[in-house]
């Protein structure tokens, strides 16, 4: 007899554990299908709000209709059941006109907030264009200043050259017209010379002692750099130390030096090393007024 109890319990348990699954699976499935149609209801209600409003204004009047059938009579269910109808449709229309007001309300500020965007992106284009006018109208006027001032200076450097001594150093007229144009602490000039092929001391300005450097080669530093490549160079706060290594001018205070090369039909033929207290407005225009220069040497 226990020997069949056991049997039938063990056979309940397993229909219980098996009616249990069951549930479990529908139970499951009922909620992901009922989740499946809330999500789709909330939807399509989202989607004709105005639809779904009206059915459900709808739905109210008429239970409310039934509700009142069955404590009154048919002519005041009718007259309440309307006078409810309008109230609560106008409700809705106050519901539906803030709500458009609402949305009218945040499309203005996102259209002020563009535009103000839009202002401020203009305004920092103004404002660049305004900094790029005021740096193109230095430049031109340093450019018109310079330009009148280096005409001086190659007018000086004919006007020299025509004066000049027979015992003067050949670039001595140069380096002359140079001191009398421009403040300059000390110059000196180095020229190609035609017979030995090398660039050597051609004219000074307001040494303390002989020239360094008698000769450019390719220990002489910045002068050996401006004169093999013929570019402009200029070394800012040069002190006693450094120079006699990348100097042809010897000791003096600290100051900026500028090597400027000068050309003929594109070939280097000397170099002017001048130091000054600040740089001068001649080297950014040095390229133009070698081309001048190199017709009067």
């Amino acid at each position: 007899m226990n020997k069949y109890i056991i049997y039938i319990s063990a056979y309940l348990k397993r229909c219980v554990a098996a009616l249990s699954s069951r549930l479990k699976t529908f139970g499951s499935a009922t909620s992901a299908w009922l989740r499946t149609k809330t999500g789709r209801l909330s939807e399509n209600i989202l989607r004709h709000k105005v639809t779904y409003y009206l059915l459900f204004v709808l739905l109210t009047v008429v239970l409310f209709a039934l509700w009142q059938l069955m404590a009154y009579s048919f002519t005041e269910t009718i007259y309440v059941s309307v006078n409810l109808f309008f109230v609560i449709l106008f409700a809705f229309l106050i519901l539906f006109i803030i709500n458009y007001a609402k949305k009218l309300v945040a499309e203005s500020k996102e259209e002020v907030h563009k535009k103000t965007l839009l202002v401020r992106k203009k305004d920092a284009e103004l404002r660049s264009l305004k900094s790029e006018l005021m740096e193109l109208k230095t430049i031109a006027r340093h450019q018109q200043t310079f330009g009148l001032k280096s005409q001086e200076f190659v007018n000086a450097v004919e006007r020299n050259k025509k004066n000049a001594r027979p015992d003067d150093m050949p670039g001595q007229y140069i380096i002359k017209a140079l001191s009398e144009c421009y403040s300059v602490c000390g110059g000196i000039i180095y020229m190609l010379d035609a017979e030995s092929g090398k660039c050597v001391l051609a004219g000074s300005f307001a040494l303390c002692g002989e020239p360094a450097i008698k000769e450019i080669t390719q220990s002489d530093g910045f002068l050996w750099q401006a004169y093999s490549t013929g570019k402009v160079i200029c070394v800012p706060e040069v002190t006693d130390e450094y120079l006699s290594v990348l100097s042809g001018l010897g000791s003096t205070d600290k100051v900026i030096l500028s090597f400027l090369p000068i050309k003929r039909e594109n070939k280097v033929i000397g170099v002017i090393e001048i130091s000054s207290f600040e740089k001068l407005g001649l080297v950014d225009i040095w390229n133009d007024v070698s081309s001048n220069l190199s017709a009067l040497l």
